[in-house]
């Protein structure tokens, strides 16, 4: 495992520092004026129910920090996931469940799972697998558990206009702790994901672009079988 994980997982102020920031974001979106990373889930989460005939779905919140995700999912479709969430980051598991002691919040490697194949019928995962380093090996774990609609939000993929093609890493700084930043080719989470057995189904584009690429979130679903 690389030093750059461990630095995260062990990053205790991160948890505090993130939930300071989503406390904003959570009001202005009670409010009426949702930030586009809420207002897209909540877009995203209707389409689903309205691809889907069931009263209640099995959410995976990969990377789930203090589990603020769960506030969006309640906000746009109340009482309709059955939320469950892990991040490595000790922290924020410690925060998530002193925020929601009713929760099933786990503190888990998204590259090791311990859930069973196909225990979710969505999986969500945000601005997360692009901070890992082998995110090849994340995005194999989070399929092996979902069974029907995988998100892959927050993701930075290259502009066709861009100078570089390929995908590649930078090191950043998210809350104190020293990370990475993947910006991919789309053709590697395609195909990444294709052999998973998903494909794309909608793509949104959730910040204006960067110098050389754009954050996007994905929808995916799974070829044999749906939620």
């Amino acid at each position: 495992m690389m030093d750059i994980d461990l630095a995260w997982a062990n990053n205790a102020a991160a948890a505090y520092n993130q939930r300071e920031v989503a406390e904003r974001e959570l009001s202005k979106m009670h409010a009426g004026n949702p930030f586009p990373y809420f207002a897209t889930i909540g877009k995203i989460l209707q389409q689903i129910y309205e691809r889907v005939n069931l009263p209640r779905v099995r959410l995976l919140d990969a990377g789930c920090g203090s589990a603020y995700y769960y506030d969006v999912c309640e906000h746009y479709k109340p009482r309709w996931v059955d939320y469950t969430g892990v991040d490595y980051n000790v922290g924020m598991v410690e925060l998530a469940k002193e925020k929601y002691p009713d929760l099933r919040i786990e503190q888990q490697d998204l590259r090791a799972l311990s859930f069973a194949p196909l225990s979710f019928d969505i999986v969500l995962t945000g601005a997360t697998v692009n901070s890992i380093t082998d995110w090849r090996a994340a995005l194999h774990e989070l399929a092996r558990v979902c069974k029907g609609y995988f998100i892959l939000h927050r993701a930075n993929i290259l502009l066709d206009t861009g100078k570089r093609k390929s995908t590649y890493c930078v090191k950043g700084e998210a809350y104190g702790a020293e990370v990475i930043y993947w910006r991919w080719n789309r053709n590697d989470i395609i195909g990444a994901m294709a052999a998973e057995e998903f494909y794309p189904i909608e793509t949104y584009n959730i910040a204006e672009p960067d110098a050389d690429n754009v954050a996007q979130t994905w929808l995916f679903e799974r070829w044999c079988g749906s939620a």
